[in-house]
């Protein structure tokens, strides 16, 4: 299309995120299970270092909601977490945490999350949960598919101040990091006066 002969930027087209606690029940759908919905949404620098960060806080949270949430209170079948980098139109960063449980359980199941949010960001994860989370995330970079090349051209391609051979060392960077670099990025993104919570609760 013609130009109109100025430079030109595109806009964001970024809503941006409310400020505070979202809380909202749901009634909707059948069934016996209900479940707490929370995003968190930080515009966080993704860093080469941050990114390396996000796979194992994401398995350190999802073994944290087993262990708590499935075994020790019985309240849930299917926790699930997950963390994504938005770099376009700006730079975010974003978690997804579902649990689905008891529709008349779901406060305790929230307590019972954000205290162990609270404690992830405040403590840092324990060695056992910082190994686990290590060798799960070293495994996945071991299976290279076109996924991987994918994900290594929509960052790199538009980026060539970045430098791709960084994706070599990614391995032995992950090896090098602490269970500190997982508590500040906890502590960064899972905000407890900051985020969406959303109850889903079956009418049927």
């Amino acid at each position: 299309l013609p130009g109109g002969g100025e430079p030109e930027s595109a806009g964001t087209g970024q809503p941006e995120a409310p400020d505070g606690v979202v809380y909202e029940v749901v009634d909707s759908g059948d069934g016996a299970l209900g479940a707490v919905f929370y995003q968190f949404s930080q515009e966080i620098e993704a860093t080469s270092e941050v990114r390396l960060t996000v796979p194992l806080l994401e398995s350190i949270l999802n073994q944290r909601l087993t262990a708590l949430l499935r075994e020790d209170l019985g309240a849930t079948y299917s926790p699930f977490v997950t963390i994504a980098i938005q770099d376009e139109p700006i730079e975010i960063i974003e978690a997804i945490v579902e649990v689905s449980g008891d529709p008349d359980g779901l406060q305790p199941i929230a307590d019972a999350l954000q205290a162990d949010l609270a404690d992830l960001a405040g403590s840092g994860p324990s060695a056992d949960e910082m190994a686990i989370a290590v060798e799960q995330t070293v495994r996945d970079y071991e299976l290279i598919g076109n996924q991987f090349w994918l994900d290594l051209m929509t960052r790199y391609v538009p980026n060539p101040d970045l430098d791709p051979g960084e994706v070599a060392e990614r391995i032995p960077d992950t090896l090098s990091l602490t269970s500190s670099d997982v508590q500040a990025l906890a502590a960064a993104l899972l905000t407890l006066d900051d985020y969406i919570r959303v109850d889903l609760v079956p009418v049927g």
